[in-house]
């Protein structure tokens, strides 16, 4: 509809105009209330429980609830069946009444002779009047509320005043616009939207070229698809009714047709695509059952191959409902742990990696059949549309997503991450904006990869289709070009090229563990294969066993190298896999083969190559132990420094083991037994303090026989040897050593053999005599022996005074203290 084919309307013209409709538009909303009345009044009666059918009278039927009513004349042959004929009867001559009042205006407004078809967008006046017809019924029923809180009476006659000075505000020419679009918005608001009147309508206003009008009520067919509204009389969504399977691809052809003879308007795809989607957005709960209707597949399968930016636009619309889904069940997440729901937005996330897997395919299919170089428009827009698509629905699934255990949000993740591989390593990449190739990246970077992540990318490239072969052909027998010498025994695979494309493209943007992910997951692939099939699908020919084997060799290395520039491992240059040059791939520069090892790993995530178990492991922390201090050498024991350094070698833990072991609590009044330094006899001293301090020396014991005890010098003749020590240079350095010393299992060993305490000594010496006292050549200890001519003296104390448990006997301990029974040759004392 164009300005010159507008008419010039006055306001009583456009009263006499509307005054039919609003006739029709009231008798058709009463009836309907009316019919539903008296059917919700019905009720069962003959059985145990009294119900209503109104909710079961379409489904009894099996009548769809979409199901469009005939025109009148159609009908009247079979009013004499039923009386539901005669219902539908009377519906449809109101409805189609409706129409035909419609009808009548748009004839008054545009003329006879008004152009069919779309001429071209229209101008700014006429969207403006438009815009003014479309609120016109709205500020007329504002006005009359106005009136009611004035206390005035709601008079008929001044809301038609009211509108007619609305109406004289828009200029002559342009008043035809606001008249069409003020009676669209009459009859969406009054009338009930019965499918069949909205279909009657949409042929209209298609017919007459009204594109904002169209909209609008195609806008409200999908709000009556979707929504369960009082006259479908079914508790779920229309659209999902197994009748209307093919709904949606109808209702394309006819708004969307792509024949030129036909000279009404047709709407784009994309905005078909785009009202669908609004009105699921505020569907709600019908939304996600719509999503997953046959006639919304049918149709993505439809834009797929016909109208491929479309197709990504729905599958945006599906993305954004799977997260404002996410968003609200959190929101509303039971703080009852018990309450375990399951997800209701898987059944959505599958099929929406559907659609994603289609994109890929249509995406690589048009690649692969014309020349990379030259790309025809199309081919461009699907890429860019593409782009779009992962820069909105990725950051969207990654936020929403909290568990990426889930196997529907994996295998979503996995899609998504295959797609924006293959769109890194596109050709038209070069063409992006700076911004979103970053953006790309980055959501590359953050995603998860896993054993399975391009399993769809590499499913793709080992299994093309008959045009696009991945193997190059053999030249002919018959051409005279020379078969060039062979590169490499490997067979040149092109399926193997492509995944190097893919993994250059990913590793020239520091995506590691995404390349990793897609050699690992191609070598499985072909593993697979040859353990089902012994050939693979990419290849021209059955080939050998021994060609099988070196593309997969080719592809462990693949794998090895990727693992190493991945974990970041050291090491990785001493790797036993030598590196290998493909055709087609850049000779690596020492820098880029050490590029891994100067990157700065995050903390944690160290990975070093194990030879054992030939695979990477995470790398523990080095602990830098101190240097241990050289063997020292046996020496003369008769030297006053070899018996301090025996003395002085015992460290800190043996002697508070020493101390723990000691049952007696020091006193003033027990003596405590004591070795000089330069005297060669046990010589016994009252202690100075009664708690025992580190002057206390456990005994040295060399055999079970005979053990000898040493006590620690007094405190002056403890600082006298210790003056000894450091004055002489040997001294120094031996008590350096022993500060630094570390101790082994063997000094560990040794020390608990030498300090170990014999609690019932042997003492045939005394069963022999009977006697307490001891002789000197009975104290002689197994040490001596070991020791060469080391000198041993004698006790010069009585044993009544000797606190020291190894020398005393039954009648000389006390029968209170419980630990002294540990110092008896058996579990009782003996008799004195």
């Amino acid at each position: 509809m164009t300005q010159d084919s507008c008419v010039y309307l006055t306001t009583s013209r456009i009263n006499r105009l509307f005054r039919p409709l609003r006739a029709k538009c009231t008798a058709l909303a009463e009836f309907v209330s009316v019919s539903t009345r008296k059917r919700a009044a019905v009720s069962v009666t003959y059985s145990r429980t009294t119900r209503f059918a109104s909710a079961h009278v379409f489904v009894d039927r099996d009548v769809p609830p979409l199901a469009l009513l005939q025109p009148p004349e159609a009908l009247r042959s079979r009013i004499h069946l039923d009386r539901t004929s005669m219902d539908n009867l009377q519906l449809s001559r109101k409805i189609y009444d409706v129409r035909d009042a419609f009808k009548n205006i748009l004839q008054a407004s545009l003329g006879s002779t008004a152009v069919r078809g779309h001429s071209g967008p229209s101008s700014l006046a006429a969207l403006c009047a438009g815009i003014v017809g479309e609120n016109l019924h709205d500020d007329v029923e504002a006005y009359q509320e106005g009136l009611l809180q004035m206390g005035n009476d709601t008079d008929e006659h001044a809301a038609m005043e009211f509108l007619d000075d609305l109406y004289e505000a828009v200029p002559g020419h342009y008043r035809s616009f606001a008249v069409t679009s003020h009676a669209v918005s009459y009859i969406l608001d009054v009338c009930p939207h019965h499918p069949t009147l909205l279909t009657a309508l949409l042929d209209t206003c298609l017919n007459h070229a009204l594109v904002k009008e169209s909209q609008f009520i195609l806008r409200a067919l999908f709000k009556a698809a979707i929504r369960s509204t009082g006259q479908n009389y079914t508790p779920i969504c229309p659209l999902a009714h197994h009748a209307h399977s093919n709904y949606l691809t109808t209702l394309r052809d006819i708004c969307c047709s792509n024949n030129k003879s036909t000279i009404c308007l047709q709407l784009d795809d994309y905005t078909f695509a785009a009202l669908l989607i609004d009105v699921l957005a505020e569907s709600g709960a019908g939304s996600v059952e719509a999503w997953t209707s046959k006639a919304v597949a049918k149709l993505a399968m439809q834009l797929q191959t016909q109208s491929f930016t479309a197709f990504i636009r729905l599958c945006s619309g599906l993305a954004n409902s799977i997260a404002d889904a996410e968003h609200q069940s959190t929101r509303r997440k039971s703080k009852k742990i018990d309450d375990i729901q399951p997800d209701s937005n898987a059944p959505l996330k599958k099929r929406l990696v559907k659609w994603v897997k289609s994109a890929l395919d249509r995406l690589h299919s048009q690649f692969s059949s014309g020349d990379t170089a030259v790309l025809s428009a199309d081919v461009s827009d699907n890429f860019n549309a593409v782009v779009d698509f992962l820069l909105l629905a990725m950051p969207l699934h990654f936020r929403a997503v909290q568990d990426f255990s889930d196997p529907s949000s994996a295998n979503l993740t996995d899609a998504m991450v295959c797609l924006g591989t293959y769109c890194l390593a596109a050709p038209l990449a070069s063409s992006l904006i700076s911004s979103d190739l970053e953006s790309l990246v980055k959501l590359l970077h953050s995603a998860r990869a896993g054993t399975e992540t391009f399993d769809t990318l590499v499913s793709l490239v080992f299994s093309p289709t008959p045009a696009s072969p991945l193997l190059d052909k053999e030249p002919s027998s018959q051409s005279s070009t020379p078969t060039p010498p062979p590169e490499s025994s490997i067979p040149h695979v092109g399926g193997l090229q492509e995944l190097r494309r893919y993994a250059r493209a990913l590793r020239s943007h520091d995506i590691f563990h995404l390349e990793a992910s897609l050699w690992s997951n191609a070598l499985r692939h072909v593993e697979d294969i040859l353990l089902t099939s012994n050939s693979l699908p990419f290849m021209s020919k059955p080939v050998t066993a021994v060609d099988l084997d070196a593309i997969r060799k080719e592809l462990v290395r693949r794998v090895e190298r990727a693992e190493a520039r991945c974990f970041g491992a050291r090491n990785a240059s001493r790797l036993a896999v030598a590196p290998v040059t493909q055709p087609g791939d850049a000779v690596p520069s020492p820098a880029s083969t050490h590029m891994f090892e100067a990157r700065e790993p995050h903390r944690g995530e160290e990975y070093v190559w194990e030879e054992m178990i030939s695979s990477w492991v995470r790398k523990t922390p080095v602990v830098e132990r101190m240097p241990r201090p050289s063997k020292r050498r046996k020496v003369d024991l008769d030297s006053p420094s070899d018996q301090s350094g025996c003395r002085n070698s015992l460290s800190k833990s043996r002697l508070r083991r020493s101390q723990s072991r000691d049952s007696h609590p020091c006193s003033d009044s027990i003596p405590r037994a004591r070795r000089s330094v330069s005297s060669t006899s046990l010589e016994v001293s009252p202690t100075v303090t009664a708690v025992a301090s580190d002057d206390f020396d456990a005994p040295l014991s060399a055999g079970s026989t005979s053990r000898s005890l040493s006590r620690s010098p007094s405190k002056h003749r403890r600082q006298d040897e210790l003056k000894t020590l450091n004055c002489t240079p040997h001294g120094q350095r031996e008590a350096q050593s022993r500060a630094r010393r570390i101790s082994n299992f063997a000094t560990i060993v040794a020390d608990a053999q030498m300090n170990r305490i014999v609690l019932h000594p042997e003492r045939k010496s005394e069963e022999r005599s009977g006697s307490s006292d001891r002789s000197p050549q009975s104290r002689k200890s197994t040490a001596a022996e070991a020791f060469g001519d080391r000198r041993y003296v004698t006790v010069k104390r009585t044993m009544s005074r000797s606190p020291v448990r190894s020398l005393c006997t039954a009648d000389q301990l006390s029968s209170d203290d419980a630990l002294d029974l540990f110092a008896y040759r058996s579990s009782s004392p003996s008799e004195p």
